[in-house]
């Protein structure tokens, strides 16, 4: 394995500069404050952009943990790179994280300000210290995946031109720590309900949510218990809710949605039906009933609904919706 190393003070653009020196060299892996990146994909670690206090935002990047240490040593033993890019604030610190993860010494050295003007290390640097803008080389979605919590701001650049007229178009992602001087922003979870409230009683077939609920593991996990009008499409009323208070979530918090859970607990008659009120049914009262919203009762049904042919779960997952 040949390893290089980009140097350079705190707040100077090397993170910034990680993707076009990796493609110059055509480096497959980047070791950036603690993180493993191979192909725009964070492979291991733990970033130390998420640590609250700077001391141990340094211990991170260092890899001082051994478990840590140990996790990143094992995926490079599986990767088994031709070429890796440590990124460092000194030789110091290179030779330590070379010698923690068990790496040869660098190859070469490229400075910061071998690449980097002047003018662009001080705007760089004001930007730090002004804003706390910090940037992880990978795009905003992985950053979203595998860093839940993060304030991200999508960046996206040309790299340098190697062939043809193309110029290839890269994403990394702007974030602000929560140790910097700007502080942490906090979203409590009774907001986080409240949007997904609001989002899911947009729904035209949707008369109320009558219970909501979060959980943040890895990104956020909601569950909505809804009411839905007489003669909706219940699985695609389901998954208006699921996708509308997704991406209402993400547009408003930034935060990843790992999967919104919709229970259809009831349904209810609109007002138009009952001259102007409206009354609600749960699943066990409508149970008799030989069909309902064009769900006959010899249709397969979920394990656990209370009304036969009548499916009442549906998750919302990132990935793909499955009923």
């Amino acid at each position: 394995m040949e390893v290089y190393a980009l140097v350079g003070p705190s707040g100077t653009g090397k993170s910034h500069r990680a993707l076009n020196v990796a493609l110059d060299h055509e480096i497959e892996v980047i070791v950036d404050d603690g993180l493993l990146i191979h192909k725009n994909k964070i492979i291991a670690g733990q970033s130390a952009k998420a640590e609250r206090l700077v001391f141990k935002a340094v211990k991170k990047a260092t890899f001082f943990d051994p478990r840590h240490a140990g996790e990143v040593r094992a995926h490079l033993s599986v990767l088994a790179p031709h070429r890796l890019l440590i990124l460092g604030t000194s030789l110091k610190m290179i030779g330590k994280i070379c010698q923690t993860l068990q790496l040869p010494y660098p190859a070469k050295f490229i400075l910061i300000q071998d690449i980097a003007s002047p003018h662009e290390m001080r705007a760089a640097r004001e930007a730090r210290l002004s804003q706390g803008k910090h940037v992880i080389p990978v795009p905003t979605m992985e950053v979203q995946r595998k860093l839940p919590g993060f304030w991200a701001f999508p960046l996206r650049i040309l790299l340098r031109q190697r062939q043809g007229n193309a110029y290839p178009v890269a994403e990394k992602t702007i974030v602000r720590p929560p140790f910097t001087p700007m502080g942490k922003l906090d979203i409590s979870p009774y907001a986080i309900m409240a949007i997904a409230t609001a989002a899911a009683e947009r729904c035209a077939e949707i008369a109320r949510v009558s219970q909501a609920d979060v959980q943040v593991d890895e990104g956020l996990v909601v569950n909505l218990h809804v009411h839905v009008y007489f003669g909706a499409n219940l699985s695609a009323s389901a998954r208006e809710v699921q996708n509308r208070a997704c991406e209402t979530l993400e547009q408003m918090t930034w935060l990843q949605v790992r999967a919104v859970n919709v229970t259809i607990k009831g349904v209810t008659l609109r007002p138009a039906d009952e001259k102007g009120s409206s009354r609600s049914l749960s699943l066990p009262a409508l149970a008799g009933m030989n069909n309902l919203a064009g769900i006959n009762n010899g249709t397969e049904r979920e394990a656990g609904s209370d009304l036969p042919g009548f499916p009442d779960h549906h998750h919302r997952r990132t990935e793909g919706t499955s009923s």
